[in-house]
């Protein structure tokens, strides 16, 4: 138990002190997710356009 302890304070003191200084390996990961976010949403924002000119076309045939 005293173990576990120890081996978690470095890390929580760490955090307290500075939470801004993350490790670098969480940053990378972090700017990943926000990569990968942003990607999904322009293939929304794409798909969306595109089905909204297919409207327009079968809206100029009727």
């Amino acid at each position: 138990m005293a173990n576990d302890l120890i081996n978690v304070q470095p890390l929580f003191l760490l955090h307290c002190v500075a939470p801004s200084k993350e490790l670098p390996i969480q940053s990378s990961l972090r700017k990943k997710k926000k990569k990968k976010k942003k990607k999904k949403k322009k293939k929304k924002k794409k798909k969306k356009q595109q089905q909204q000119q297919q409207q327009k076309q079968r809206r100029q045939r009727d």
